[in-house]
């Protein structure tokens, strides 16, 4: 089934749905003689031996599996005795391959989503592996092997298992302009990580990254590159990062993309296609965010689209999902490249490749501004976003694409708020994107047969949001 550029219906974020992201420790301490396997599947726990005594059974005795647990930091379970059953009771060694009875009261269980698994020897003579990972193929079951086979005699080993489920990851990262004009960045930023952080259930992190842009040399550029490059070494598959821009942005000299259009006046009354020629070049460029006022007039700390995009092509977040959210003059351009050859990706625009953004009267840029309002929770018991169920009054809590579209859409008819701004940022122009929204049931792409029949509000799953808020050359029609 297919995605119109006209139908972006799918869910888009379930805000208000399911349990949000968790870090889950098992630790297990056992008295191990051979080889014998601890399979985690849920709230059970049991033992599959092989070879020599069983789990606890050596010479006789009756020793207990000893389990703590912990859920993001709280302790949920403290040194809770398992004494499993065995074919054959005390003082029988269980010498031959057997299986234990079934412990059933893990706290935290195991989730049934995709997970990260990482295991920590913490005691163990011989060897502790992960012989297992958890998968929706296999019922989401973890597999821990505990051998003691070539040591003589028995042991305590001990394993801690951390279990890691996906989430959102936010970083939002504005540039202050002040003089003859005001685009406040830094305060679109911290907007924007304040309301997600507040909306997402399954919310990991959130920061801003506020830079400088008097910074020379090209230090901006590189400081975002190093916090991306940390964002996505913390990414799991199926997570979502949120990262915003607010600053500026433009397109300048020729290339190799198609021509397009674009507006030079500033001040040209109406729309984009309004005015004379006079109004208007042609470019073949590549767009560009600005990171610091060296931009302007060099190629010091400039963010271009093709850079932009090896970024998220980044094998690492292969399975990631991606949104990418430009608030930006010229935004409209970045879709084609971003939308190349990169997996899981969705990208919104607030203007196209020719037009501009704008701020509001104090400075915060317009599209954010009516982004964060889209996500911002009200009501009660249950909360939900404000833009939640914009098109057929059905407020499930799970915020689609289209209804972010249709709540921005109105939001800009509201001329109380914006005056002569309104309609010269164009909301949401959806950019074809790929391969979108990985792990739902449907394998999307960009058709016009794309149908939303959703019904359901599916777990919270990682979608790596870019919110890219460059306010590039907002001008205030007003002076």
């Amino acid at each position: 089934m297919g995605l119109s550029r006209d139908a972006f219906s799918t869910i888009l974020l379930a805000v208000c749905s399911a349990a949000g992201a968790a870090e889950i420790v098992v630790d297990t301490k056992a008295y191990i003689d051979g080889r014998d396997r601890l399979i985690l599947r849920g709230e059970t726990l049991q033992w599959h031996h092989f070879d020599h005594a069983a789990v606890g059974r050596h010479g006789g005795a009756n020793l207990p599996t000893i389990i703590s647990t912990k859920l993001n930091g709280k302790q949920k379970m403290s040194a809770v005795n398992w004494i499993p059953d065995w074919p054959e009771p005390p003082p029988a060694q269980i010498r031959y391959e057997a299986e234990s009875s079934v412990f059933d009261g893990l706290d935290p269980g195991l989730p049934s989503t995709d997970m990260k698994v990482t295991l920590t020897k913490l005691a163990a003579r011989h060897a502790l592996s992960i012989v297992q990972e958890p998968t929706r193929a296999n019922g989401y079951t973890l597999i821990t092997e505990f051998d003691d086979n070539p040591p003589g005699g028995p042991t305590w080993y001990e394993a801690r298992l951390t279990i890691e489920t996906p989430g959102t990851r936010v970083l939002c990262v504005g540039v202050d302009w002040t003089g003859t004009k005001n685009i406040r960045g830094h305060k679109d930023a911290e907007l924007l990580c304040y309301t997600l952080k507040n909306a997402l259930g399954d919310c990991m992190e959130a920061n801003t990254l506020e830079l400088d842009t008097d910074t020379t040399g090209g230090g901006n550029l590189t400081g975002f590159l190093n916090t991306f490059e940390g964002l996505a070494s913390r990414a799991n598959p199926g997570d979502t990062i949120i990262l915003s821009f607010s600053s500026a942005g433009d397109s300048r000299g020729s290339g190799q993309e198609s021509p397009f259009k674009v507006c030079i006046n500033t001040k040209l009354e109406g729309n984009y296609g309004d005015g004379t020629e006079a109004d208007y070049e042609w470019r073949t460029s590549d767009e560009y965010i600005k990171l610091s006022k060296a931009a302007t007039e060099t190629q010091v700390d400039r963010l271009y689209d093709d850079a932009l995009r090896d970024l998220l092509a980044d094998a690492r977040l292969a399975e990631v999902r991606k949104i990418v959210i430009l608030d930006l003059c010229r935004s409209g351009g970045f879709g084609p490249d971003l939308t190349n050859g990169v997996s899981n990706i969705a990208v919104l625009a607030a203007c196209n490749e020719g037009w501009f953004a704008y701020p509001d009267e104090a400075g915060m840029g317009i599209f954010t501004r009516m982004v964060a309002d889209g996500f911002e929770l009200v009501g009660l018991h249950p909360r939900s976003p404000r833009a939640d169920g914009y098109l057929d009054g059905n407020r499930d809590g799970a915020l689609t694409l289209a209804e972010l579209m249709e709540f921005i859409a109105k939001e800009y008819d509201k001329e109380e708020y914006f005056g002569d701004l309104i309609g010269k940022e164009l909301p949401l122009r959806d950019l074809e994107g790929t391969g979108i929204f990985n792990g739902l049931e449907i394998d999307f792409a960009t058709s016009a047969d794309f149908v939303d029949d959703f019904g359901c509000v599916p777990e919270p799953g990682a979608i790596l949001v870019l919110l890219f808020g460059a306010l590039a050359l907002r001008r205030r029609r007003r002076e």
